[in-house]
């Protein structure tokens, strides 16, 4: 693959997280804590205007940052063929698991809120099914994904690491982003909200990952980022 092809589908990856960073802080500020089950339910039934546009720009970032780590297996994968390819093997898993969590939201979860307001009993599903709500089954499954993610992440970074001086912040920060992400994942099974923060953390470096990358690959003093 083309350097300024990669260079692009970071950047396009880079706009979508950017644009949900940007709709989330004022979506979660306006949503205020949600820390029970009455407050999930309450959320999603009155979710807000900036609802189904935040999670319609999840689903197509989750669609983005798989194409772009795809792009970075084909363009490292003749640099570490063994390693590359372990990595991209949860690339899909990270897409199912992200892809149910965010779409979920815009489609399943209105769906039961229509039920929950006919029939009280369906309330413990739909709280279960709200991504805001930490204790949820759909905020691990989202939380999942992205260590998940963070496997092909650490390795892809290593390789990127050993590449042209240029590329190396944006290997560290790429492989940061990976361990934190598992970090988060492994909060949520001890039940630790300072490790939970992990997944937070890891999505802002993943962010901040993007930044380097694509300047590098855009930088016309850069060397190319051999074809696999």
């Amino acid at each position: 693959m083309e350097s300024k092809t990669l260079g692009w589908l970071a950047a396009v990856e880079l706009m979508l997280v950017a644009l949900w960073v940007i709709m989330l802080v004022p979506y979660s500020a306006n949503a205020g804590e949600i820390a029970t089950l009455d407050d999930a339910v309450a959320l999603v039934d009155d979710p807000g205007a900036l609802y189904y546009p935040t999670y319609i720009n999840a689903v197509l970032f989750t669609v983005g940052a798989t194409v772009f780590m795809v792009g970075l297996y084909t363009t490292l994968q003749g640099d570490a063929p063994v390693w590359t390819l372990v990595g991209v093997m949860f690339v899909p898993v990270y897409a199912l698991c992200n892809l149910f969590a965010y779409a979920s939201q815009i489609t399943v979860v209105p769906a039961l809120v229509d039920v929950y307001e006919s029939d009280p009993d369906a309330e413990l599903l739909l709280g279960q099914m709200v991504q805001m709500w930490p204790d949820s089954v759909v905020a691990f499954i989202n939380g999942l994904g992205y260590a998940v993610l963070g496997i092909p992440s650490i390795i892809f970074g290593a390789v990127l690491y050993q590449k042209h001086p240029v590329f190396r912040a944006a290997g560290a920060l790429l492989a940061a982003s990976g361990v934190a992400s598992i970090v988060g994942i492994a909060g949520m099974v001890v039940g630790s909200d300072a490790l939970m923060m992990g997944t937070l953390i890891g999505g802002l470096v993943f962010l901040i990952a993007l930044i380097a990358l694509t300047w590098s690959l855009f930088r016309p003093a850069s060397a190319p980022v051999p074809a696999g």
